[in-house]
């Protein structure tokens, strides 16, 4: 393994990761309420989240004593968080069980000699991922960072274009269609010949009016040029070290802050 260099511990880690995960599910109940500008800058520390959980994920497999009692724990509280996940997202599977499957890769890599029998499992695996939150990148994630994992900061990097690489092409897929169209919507309003009720932005003095479908594409570019730079910057100075523990708040709060998210959606 590397040496590693810098000052950030696994207990600065998970903090970041939970604060990006608040705030991105904080944007996605609550859009709605919050103006434009706050929902956009929430959403964009969400992109922390993922990046710093598949790495421990990563770092648990290598330092774990008890690798079945690991993935039990991690696999119970997939479970009772599906509830309020549920509640919030439709019936997709969290991303606890996302992180299982990233995990049962790195033990097949390790454990499974035939390469024939190695591939099935492994695209059994992410074929399974279609279901669950961070559907096929996110387990791949999981074994990139366990891979390049002697390589340092420079494993962080080469691991981190594959998510940085889904979002680009997922926003110039669809933001420059919408952001004409917007244009040419925001050119009517001004002149009169069509009103809207959607969101504008200006720009050179003239509105561009945001649907829905450029909303999530200004989502999604902010998920990666804020949310995966920040973490990206964070795992580089990743000491190694622990820090304090709090394994079982982290187990504990994402069910909890998803019920909690929820509850007060239905009220407002």
């Amino acid at each position: 393994m590397t040496e590693r260099q810098g000052n950030i511990t696994g207990f600065a880690l998970k903090i970041a990761a939970i604060l990006g995960m608040t705030a991105n599910h904080m944007a996605h109940a609550y859009s709605n309420v919050f103006p434009i500008w706050l929902t956009l800058v929430l959403y964009w520390f969400g992109g922390l989240t993922y990046p710093i959980m598949a790495f421990l994920i990563v770092e648990g497999y290598t330092h774990t004593s008890n690798l079945k009692k690991y993935a039990t724990r991690l696999g119970i509280f997939a479970l009772i968080s599906q509830v309020p996940f549920s509640l919030m997202f439709g019936w997709k599977a969290n991303v606890l069980f996302t992180l299982l499957l990233g995990l049962g890769l790195l033990w097949v890599w390790d454990n499974i000699r035939s390469i024939p029998l190695k591939a099935l499992l492994f695209i059994v695996g992410i074929g399974l991922s279609f279901g669950c939150d961070w559907a096929v990148e996110g387990p791949l994630i999981v074994f990139m960072f366990y891979y390049f994992r002697d390589a340092g900061r420079r494993g962080i990097a080469l691991t981190m274009v594959l998510p940085y690489a889904v979002v680009f092409t997922q926003v110039l897929t669809v933001l420059p269609a919408e952001l004409s169209a917007g244009m040419d919507l925001g050119a009517a309003v001004a002149t009169g010949a069509a009103t809207t009720s959607l969101p504008f932005i200006e720009f050179a003095g003239l509105p561009i009016v945001i649907n829905g479908s450029a909303l999530i594409g200004f989502c999604n570019l902010g998920y990666a040029l804020v949310g995966f730079s920040l973490s990206t910057l964070l795992l580089m100075f990743y000491n190694g070290k622990r820090g304090r523990p709090m394994k079982w708040f982290f187990y504990v709060y994402y069910p909890l802050h998803l019920f909690v998210i929820w509850a007060i959606k239905v009220l407002l």
